[in-house]
Order: C-alpha cells, then structure tokens, then sequence
C-alpha cells in the first residue's frame, strides 16, 4: 500500500496500521482564523492520495495542537511507501519487513510495536524524520544538509549526507 500525502502547514496527518476495512477520521478545531478544509482522498489500486488544504484568516498560533486546525488519521493496512510534502505525518506501525519515506518540507514520525527490517528514507528541503520510537534494524537514508532525522538504536546505517552545509544552515 503506498500513501502520497500532501497538505499545508495547518494540517496534521497520522497513519495507524489497523486489520480490518480502512476507514478516515477527520477532525477539525474551528478557529476564528482558520476556515473550512478542502480534503481530497483518492485511491488508486494500492496508491492513497490524499490532499489537504485549509485557509487561515490571520497568521495567529497559539502553539503545539491549536495550530493544527485539521486533523485527519487513516486506519488501514502497512504502508510500503509514504512520500510526504509540507508538514506532518504520524506513522504508527506494527513492524514489517520494509518501509520507504519520500520527505519534500515534511516532518515524518515513524513509531512501531515491532520491528521494521528496513527503512529507507529521501529527505529534500527543510524535511524531519523522528525513528526514535520505532525498532529498526537497517536504515538507508539519503538526506541533504538542511533536514535531519533521529534514530532509535539500528544495527545498520547506510547514509548519503552532503559534506557541506547548504546556505544559511551550520
């Protein structure tokens, strides 16, 4: 099952890996400065595309939650790939063999009750990648200077990072 994510920066997505039929929660905090989402989830034999939009009204973020006005959670089998643009998205895994994250400005939280074989992760622009609660024997992971990704313990890493710091970045 491979997932496209894409979405603004006041919309938080997670993924939670679940038997049984899939099925979309989405909830939405109405706020003075924010206005009704636009929320499109198309699937594609084993492709789920899902697009996200909302429109504040004034640039105001009370921090943590509150600036997150939607929230949607997929409940569905593992993902094989996430490819993630703009903001972020909760994975919660049960442990399989491998996992493939595309990161494009995204920050992408892997967690997992088991282990995952491998996971092998592209990460461009401003991009975060948080393992740190997931059980991961092997990591590929391609990275630029300006994202970064955290890791619980791995018995394997295999990194490609620039050796010098994109402009504006030390």
């Amino acid at each position: 099952f491979f997932f496209f994510f894409q979405a603004d920066d006041s919309v938080a997505v997670s993924n939670v890996v679940t038997d049984g039929k899939p099925r979309v929660s989405v909830i939405f905090f109405f706020f003075n400065f924010a206005t009704q989402p636009t929320i499109k989830l198309q699937r594609d034999g084993d492709k789920l595309s899902l697009s996200a939009k909302t429109k504040r009204s004034l640039n105001l973020c009370m921090g943590g939650d509150y600036c997150n006005s939607v929230h949607i959670t997929i409940y569905g089998p593992a993902l094989q790939e996430i490819d993630a643009q703009n903001h972020q998205l909760n994975y919660a895994a049960t442990g399989q063999a491998e996992l493939t994250v595309k990161a494009e400005d995204a920050a992408v939280t892997i967690s997992s009750s088991r282990t995952i074989d491998l996971l092998t992760a592209t990460l461009s622009g401003t991009s975060r990648l948080s393992a740190a609660d997931a059980a991961i024997s092997a990591v590929k992971l391609t990275s630029n200077a300006a994202s970064d990704s955290t890791f619980a313990t791995i018995k394997s890493l295999d990194a490609t990072i620039p050796s010098v710091c994109a402009s504006g970045y030390v």
